[in-house]
């Protein structure tokens, strides 16, 4: 059996799995039922800032790109993160909807080395940005009397946040100490990381622009998993929204599951029980969250079928093209 479709199908069991045993706990009719009262004011807004999402990432990815020495127009980095968000909602992996990004950034012109480098700064950046905000958020949330047991999650906040700051710098430092190691494949792709990494942060006001775009992008999925709350009649204090929200998707983007389906559920339904909100309304809204992502995603199934390059992208296809002896792409 092909190891992807295994990977795909163990994601598969885990998602289906958590569900499943979620499912069996609750009142799945009144989650149901819950579900089917959201306003349609509160699904046309979620549905808006999705699509507000999807520009803000092109725009951060735009900005990781001039920081790093390269560059994508505004209208092809739209198109390109549309499609990533459809594969990132239909492939079995996050990694996935990445891998065409990277691939179809290549086949714009950005050199192979920086369109991979830039979606996985992306990628930590988008931690980092998670990680403040849970920060930022924690005192407002510390003094909510509702959140006496969140107190129970300030080592796991801790450990993110130092091992976080512990992959940076290490990451930073990674090629000054791998000139031995370099004839493997795996350690010259994290001396391009590392490389790119030190050119992001150093000078420091380098990474204001891409950080100040992550941010509001990360502000923007805040106000749409709100915006459902409200939706579902939840009355969620400040700091539920900046501390709760994103450790709930933190732990979506742990690639043990199906496009984050069931591990999602999960961190809500533990998440928000911290605050006293009911496993019922804690699973509606993140299965309402994941489907405003599915919907607001179908526009770049749509841009990906008219564009007329359906194949499956090939990253080592692109390496061997990118030989100094090959054709560089031409760019549209």
């Amino acid at each position: 059996m092909n190891r992807s479709v295994l990977f795909f199908i163990l994601k598969a069991i885990a998602s289906c799995a958590i569900i499943a045993v979620i499912a069996f706990s609750i009142d799945i009719d009144s989650t149901l039922a819950r579900i089917g009262e959201v306003s349609t004011l509160a699904v046309c807004l979620a549905l808006l800032l999705g699509q507000v999402q999807i520009v803000l990432v092109a725009l951060r990815w735009i900005a990781i790109l001039r920081a790093i020495g390269a560059d994508l127009p505004f209208v092809p980095s739209v198109r390109v993160t549309y499609i990533g968000s459809f594969f990132n909602q239909t492939l079995p992996s996050s990694m996935g909807g990445d891998i065409y990004r990277m691939y179809l950034a290549y086949k714009f012109g950005i050199p192979l080395a920086r369109s991979i480098t830039s979606v996985l700064l992306e990628r930590v950046l988008t931690v980092i940005g998670l990680l403040l905000l849970i920060l930022f958020g924690l005192p407002s949330l510390l003094r909510d009397p509702q959140a006496a047991d969140v107190e129970t999650a300030l080592p796991f906040v801790g450990l993110l946040s130092v091992g976080a700051l512990a992959g940076v710098i290490g990451l930073m430092a990674f090629n000054r100490f791998s000139g031995r190691w370099t004839r493997f494949r795996i350690v010259r792709a994290l001396n391009e990381l590392s490389g790119d990494m030190s050119l992001l942060l150093t000078p420091p006001r380098r990474i204001l622009a891409p950080l100040g775009i992550m941010l509001v992008s990360l502000f923007n999925l805040m106000a749409m998993m709100w915006v459902l709350s409200r939706g579902l009649g939840m009355d969620l204090s400040p700091g539920v929204v900046f501390v709760l929200f994103p450790l709930i998707l933190l732990a979506s983007a742990v690639p043990i599951s199906v496009g984050g389906w069931g591990v999602r559920e999960g961190a809500a339904v533990a998440a928000l029980g911290l605050v006293g909100v009911p496993a019922e309304p804690a699973f509606a809204l993140s299965v309402l969250f994941g489907l405003m992502g599915v919907v607001g995603s179908l526009p770049g199934g749509l841009i990906w079928l008219l564009s007329g390059d359906t194949r499956r992208p090939s990253l080592d296809k692109a390496e061997a093209a990118a030989k100094p002896d090959a054709p560089e792409p031409a760019s549209r």
